[in-house]
């Protein structure tokens, strides 16, 4: 697991940390603090470049919201870490 820290989200027990990486696709990095385990979540996207900087997480329910602009560009379904673009 290499690449840059570009946002993160902290709720509850879990820490949800956006990388981007140069030349691959970026990926979320799902921590239980709890139960201190680890997940990594593979992203669609290729070659982010800078705009990566500007999406941000939220938490709703049960999924992980990725946003840019204000608009959903994915969701991660916090328990099967399924992504949905």
């Amino acid at each position: 697991m290499t690449g840059q820290p570009v946002t993160r989200v902290e709720p509850g027990a879990w820490a949800y940390t956006l990388y981007s990486r140069t030349a691959k696709r970026a990926f979320v990095h799902a921590l239980d603090t709890a139960h201190r385990r680890a997940f990594c979540v593979d992203l669609p996207w290729r070659n982010s470049g800078r705009w990566i900087n500007f999406v941000r997480m939220r938490v709703r329910g049960g999924e992980l919201l990725l946003r840019r602009s204000g608009k959903v560009i994915a969701r991660v379904d916090r328990r099967t870490r399924e992504v949905h673009a």
